[in-house]
């Protein structure tokens, strides 16, 4: 029981780790306009609205690997899928609530 929990949980951390990575990397190349605040969401939002196709597959593929790295680290270390399975539920739940707290 103790080892399917540390995985659940290494796998998540793995998920997030990978996840805000790959968002480091896309800032690289599409950096915010200075004096961007990222607390104003309706300025959040106008940015994202301008963002290239190429933002937003960079973003997707970070969710993809992250996801995929999760959930491997977690079938690894507890040694059953169920884990990888909670680890993919809580990315999307994550991911839902990304997308209605943006506008």
């Amino acid at each position: 029981m103790l080892q399917r929990i540390l995985g659940t949980v290494a796998g998540i951390i793995v998920a997030v780790v990978v996840i805000s990575l790959c968002q480091k990397v896309s800032q690289l190349f599409y950096p915010m306009p200075p004096g961007l605040d990222m607390k104003n969401k309706e300025a959040l939002g106008a940015w994202f609205k301008t963002l290239p196709v190429g933002a937003s597959l960079l973003l997707l593929a970070g969710y993809f690997l992250g996801s995929a790295a999760g959930g491997a680290t977690a079938a690894l270390i507890a040694k059953n899928l169920w884990s990888s399975v909670i680890v993919g539920s809580v990315l999307t739940v994550a991911g839902i609530a990304n997308v209605v707290m943006i506008p």
